[in-house]
């Protein structure tokens, strides 16, 4: 299966539920992750996608690692059900995160 089919999926299954799904380009900046998963409360998600049996390069390695220093959340997904998988993950810890919020305005 090739990456641009299960990014393109993920995508919309992403944005069936309400993720901002951003197709992330830098001109100039080679190695930067595929695409930004914005979730509700700011929870964004750096993802890189690659079909199966495939790995990052050094220099998207590099890219994950740096961002990683940052704070940022960063993943690679090998597979239309991993990408699910993750992208519900992060839909419980958005949910969560809107919880604790609420919890504090109350």
């Amino acid at each position: 299966m090739r990456e641009n089919h299960i990014e393109k999926t993920v995508s919309e299954y992403a944005k069936a539920r309400g993720v901002l799904s951003l197709k992330f380009e830098s001109p100039g900046n080679r190695g930067i992750p595929d695409r930004l998963f914005i979730y509700r409360n700011g929870l964004i998600l750096f993802a890189e996608f690659k079909k199966l049996d495939t790995t990052t390069t050094r220099l998207q390695d590099y890219m994950l690692a740096q961002l990683q220093e940052r704070g940022c959340n960063t993943c690679v997904i090998q597979g239309i059900q991993e990408g699910i998988d993750i992208t519900n993950e992060n839909l419980s810890e958005s949910l969560r995160l809107s919880e604790e919020v609420r919890q504090l305005h109350t």
